[in-house]
C-alpha cells in the first residue's frame, strides 16, 4: 500500500524531540493503520518490526497525536485530512473511508480535533496548488451531493446490499460496484421493498440477482420485480370464492389503471420498457381469467 508522507516531519519540533524508538513506533503506526487512521496496536509485532523493545513510555510520547477508542484501538485524528482532504460520497476511494469510520463508531470531522496534527500545517506533502484545487473540487462535490449526510445514506445502502448477498462488513467492494452504488437514487419505500424481497424465502421461481454489480446496474428493474412479487403474494391470499375473485379483479384493475404501460392510465409517460409491457399484458390476462371465473359463478 502506498501513502503520502511529508519529508518535513524531520523538522517538526514534536517529532524531533521523540526518542529514536518512539519515532520508529510513530512511523510504524502510520504505516499499519487502516484508511480511516485506526490501528489495532500490536506491541509485540511493532517491537519485532522496529527491532527495539516498545514500552509504555514510548506510547505516552505519542499521546498528543493519538486518540484511544472504546474498542481499545488507536485513532490518528489528522490522518484522513492529510491523506484524503475533505471526504465526499461522490469520490469512490472515499466510500471505503466513510464505511470504516462508521464501523469504528467515529464521528468525523470533529469540531474539537484542532489540537492534534499529523504534520506541520505549513509543510503539506503535496504541492499547494494541487491541494487547493482538490479542496475546491471537494467543496463543490459536497455541495452537489449534500455533504457528509449523503455519505451516510450510501454507507447504509451498502450495508443492506451486503446483507442480501451475505457479505461480511469487512469485505471490500470493487471499484465498479462502488461507482454503481454511488449513482443509485432510491426512496426509503423502494429500499424497504427490496429488503423484504431479498430477505424472503422463495422456494421456487427465484429470479433475484445473483451478484451485487448486476443488481446495482438494474436497480429500478429489480424494484419493479419486488413490487410484483409483493403484489402477487397479496393476491394469492384472496380466497377463491366469488367475493374473493371480485376483490382480486378489482385489485388488478386498479393496478392496470396506474400501470406505466397503460396508454389510458394516469401513470402513462410514453415509451414503456419491454418488461413493463409484458407485465401489463400478464396483468390483463389475470384480470380476464378472474372475469371468466366470476362469470362461471366461482366456487
Amino acid at each position: 500500500m502506498k501513502r503520502f508522507t511529508s519529508t518535513d516531519k524531520w523538522r517538526d519540533p514534536w517529532f524531533r524531540r521523540l526518542c529514536p524508538t518512539s519515532k520508529l513506533l510513530w512511523l510504524w503506526i502510520v504505516d499499519h493503520c487502516d484508511n480511516a487512521g485506526v490501528v489495532d496496536l500490536d506491541v509485540e509485532a511493532a517491537a519485532f518490526d522496529i527491532g527495539e523493545v516498545v514500552e509504555e513510555h514510548h506510547l505516552a510520547e505519542l499521546a498528543s497525536r493519538l486518540e484511544r477508542l472504546k474498542s481499545g484501538k488507536y485513532f490518528i485524528p489528522k490522518f484522513i485530512s492529510f491523506q484524503f482532504g475533505a471526504l465526499s460520497a461522490k469520490c469512490v476511494p472515499h466510500l471505503r473511508v466513510l464505511e470504516l469510520l462508521s464501523l469504528h463508531g467515529i464521528q468525523y470531522p470533529k469540531r474539537d480535533d484542532s489540537s492534534t496534527t499529523l504534520v506541520p500545517t505549513d509543510s503539506p506533502s503535496l504541492p499547494s496548488t494541487f491541494k487547493e484545487k482538490d479542496k475546491e473540487k471537494d467543496k463543490e462535490e459536497d455541495k452537489d451531493r449534500g455533504g457528509v449526510g449523503e455519505a451516510a445514506e450510501v454507507v447504509k445502502l451498502r450495508g443492506l446490499v451486503s446483507k442480501w448477498f451475505h457479505r461480511r462488513e469487512t469485505t471490500q467492494w470493487g471499484d465498479k460496484e462502488l461507482k454503481s452504488l454511488a449513482k443509485i437514487e432510491t426512496s426509503d419505500e423502494d429500499t424497504a421493498l427490496l429488503d423484504a424481497y431479498y430477505s424472503a424465502e422463495i422456494p421456487s421461481g427465484d429470479y433475484r440477482r445473483k451478484d451485487v454489480l448486476t443488481l446495482l446496474n438494474n436497480w429500478q428493474g429489480e424494484v419493479d420485480r419486488a413490487r410484483r412479487w409483493k403484489r402477487e403474494g397479496q393476491l394469492c391470499k384472496a380466497a377463491p370464492t366469488l367475493s374473493g375473485l371480485r376483490q382480486q379483479k378489482e385489485a388488478i384493475e386498479e393496478l392496470l389503471s396506474k400501470h406505466p404501460a397503460n396508454k389510458n392510465g394516469v401513470a402513462y409517460r410514453g415509451n414503456p420498457t419491454e418488461e413493463q409491457r409484458k407485465d401489463y399484458l400478464r396483468l390483463k390476462a389475470e384480470r380476464d381469467a378472474a372475469l371468466r371465473e366470476i362469470a362461471g359463478g366461482g366456487k
